[in-house]
């Protein structure tokens, strides 16, 4: 491309030279520096404008370079930050942007489940990175937590949200949750695990029948539900009343 470019100049002339100009122009304005550097390839070295794309490609590499530096010395966010600024001067070059995807930000803390209702809400903090555009996955374990994106059941791919609903989630189970953070690359951060939470949801349908000594209760059983307890509580005091899954008759009892 640089060799097609100066034959190009070379063949065109100096009446070409404005024209060469304006393009190079318009490529700096938008961000495309590596199109600009191969069309300023065939212009004198001592070109005004060749000059101007030279210096703004030594920034970049300088950028670069300094960002492998980071990297290597273990400081990834300084790195990530560093090709931020180096993709957001060339925008048409995508193995910057590959370059920083690759770098996994820290995890987001603060990650927490909560039953609601038939459901199970989980949400965390933004992760503290500070370059890229930051993206959220949620998996979902039984008995621990997943350690991986690959572990566990998917809850949530790929938002920018700071909260995912599971509303598949197994009832009576052990539940633990993990998110991870990504740039939109293969890289993860460490998963943000959660504590322990258990689904129990409500019975529902319920019937009521009252005779003047018992009281009877048919319901309707949350699916994958193995034992419904029942209390009964007179002043301060809870009895425990035998029932099976779909109901009790409690009799024996003073009306009033």
């Amino acid at each position: 491309g640089v060799l097609a470019a100066a034959l190009l100049a070379e063949r065109a002339g100096h009446g070409a030279t404005g024209r060469v100009h304006r393009q190079i122009e318009e490529e700096l304005a938008a961000g495309r520096l590596r199109s600009a550097q191969l069309q300023a390839a065939g212009l004198p070295p001592a070109d005004e404008l060749r000059v101007r794309v030279d210096a703004r490609a030594a920034e970049v590499a300088d950028l670069l370079l300094r960002a492998d530096a980071e990297r290597r010395a273990g400081r990834t966010e300084p790195a990530a930050h560093l090709l931020a600024d180096a993709a957001a001067r060339v925008t048409d070059d995508p193995d910057l942007a590959d370059r920083l995807a690759a770098i996994a930000p820290p995890p987001p803390p603060a990650a927490q489940a909560a039953v609601d209702g038939d459901r199970v809400l989980v949400s965390w903090q933004a992760s503290p990175a500070q370059a890229g555009r930051i993206r959220y996955r949620v998996r979902r374990g039984v008995g621990r937590a997943p350690g991986s994106p690959a572990e566990g059941v998917p809850i949530a791919m790929d938002i920018g949200e700071l909260h995912a609903a599971d509303v598949s989630a197994v009832p009576g189970a052990d539940l633990y949750y993990a998110v991870f953070a990504g740039r939109g690359g293969p890289a993860w951060s460490p998963p943000a695990g959660t504590a322990r939470v258990v689904l129990a949801p409500d019975v529902t349908d319920v019937v009521l029948k009252t005779t003047a000594d018992s009281v009877s209760l048919r319901w309707r059983p949350p699916p994958g539900a193995s034992d419904v307890r029942v209390v009964r509580v007179v002043g301060t005091g809870e009895a425990r009343i035998e029932s099976d899954l779909t109901g009790f008759n409690d009799s024996g009892l003073t009306a009033g």
